[in-house]
């Protein structure tokens, strides 16, 4: 009985540091460069993202002050965090970044800047681009929420 007893606690103790020492995997976002861009730690290679289907304000336009509130908007969201990268139609832009749908935890990032008026559903098959696959979700809240900026 003592024997089967310290199995069963040895078992455990086991199972108990299995789960302590279990390590996400998923990408860390180190750096968010406007509101639609951002890198990504994935095994400790950084990689450039670009959002899929959303445009924000570029930082070096007379809209600054609206692509800073994307960039933090973002920032508050994802910095430090681990997010699921989802592919689209394409898996890079003519500049070698990486085009993904991000998610910390539930919340779709591309979506919520549109939903908060920060971006603008763009790049997609209205401008010439192939459909992606939240087209229409992301104009459907594009015509709902209107730009704050």
């Amino acid at each position: 009985m003592i024997k089967m007893l310290g199995g069963v606690f040895i078992t455990l103790s086991l199972l108990g540091c299995q789960s302590d020492e279990v390590e996400d995997k998923r990408p860390v976002v180190t750096r968010v460069i406007d509101g639609d861009t951002l890198i990504v730690s994935p095994n400790g290679i950084e990689r450039r993202i670009r959002l899929i289907g959303v445009d924000a304000k570029e930082m070096k336009t007379p809209t600054r002050d609206c692509a800073e509130r994307a960039k933090r908007d973002v920032e508050d969201i994802a910095l430090g965090k681990h997010v699921s990268l989802v592919s689209g139609p394409r898996d890079t832009d003519r500049y070698g970044r990486w085009l993904r749908y991000v998610y910390v935890g539930e919340t779709d990032i591309g979506l919520k800047l549109i939903d908060d008026g920060l971006a603008d559903a763009r790049y997609d098959s209205r401008d010439g681009y192939a459909k992606h696959p939240k087209e229409k979700m992301y104009h459907d809240a594009d015509e709902h929420y209107p730009n704050v900026c």
